[in-house]
């Protein structure tokens, strides 16, 4: 009964100004969002961030732990096809909103987990040359056989790494939480 919640609509990295001061907050930034920026990316939103946040508040940021290649590139290459439905749907989106002529049909989903950055790497690639048009923009754009146009990057996370990231922004780790299988993480931090 002591919680006040104020939740806003919109875009996190264009509303931020938003976010109403006062009284103690603890900012929520969940899910795993946070994985699809570099490194460098996520400490300057977190940077952002902290600058909403007076002594006393707190941010609470999930993040999706570094596994095996097996258990990541299963997730991402799901057997139903999920994923892949949902990665060539970026197709439609860009034809209905640019006016353009792609043919979701001739991409193929890849996905694969890149260790050396600690993130999956999501692609289409066409199985054929193709050139598309995107009328809107008065583009056109050409695709070799096989060239791949990256869609998403899921980075994956240690805590050394996400404490590095807080460091950046101006914060520090305060509690780490994780689930039992060590598969998902949440921080809670606070302004250095």
């Amino acid at each position: 009964p002591e919680l006040r919640v104020r939740a806003l609509v919109g875009d996190f990295e264009k509303h931020l100004a938003r976010v109403p001061g006062g009284g103690a907050r603890m900012v929520a930034f969940l899910g795993s969002t946070i994985g699809n920026f570099t490194e460098s990316e996520a400490a300057d939103f977190l940077a952002k961030t902290g600058l909403l946040l007076e002594r006393g508040d707190r941010l609470l940021l999930g993040t999706d732990l570094v596994k095996d290649r097996e258990t990541i590139e299963a997730a991402y290459n799901d057997s139903a096809g999920v994923t892949a439905r949902f990665n060539s749907n970026i197709l439609n989106v860009i034809n209905r909103h640019l006016d353009g002529d792609f043919d979701p049909d001739a991409f193929q989903h890849v996905s694969y987990y890149n260790e050396e950055a600690s993130r999956v790497e999501t692609y289409l690639r066409p199985s054929s040359r193709q050139r598309v048009r995107l009328e809107r923009i008065d583009l056109d754009v050409e695709f070799a056989e096989g060239e791949m146009m990256r869609t998403e990057v899921s980075c994956k996370f240690t805590r050394e790494s996400v404490e590095r990231i807080l460091e950046r922004a101006g914060m520090l780790l305060e509690h780490w939480f994780t689930d039992t299988d060590g598969a998902y993480a949440l921080s809670l931090a606070r302004l250095r």
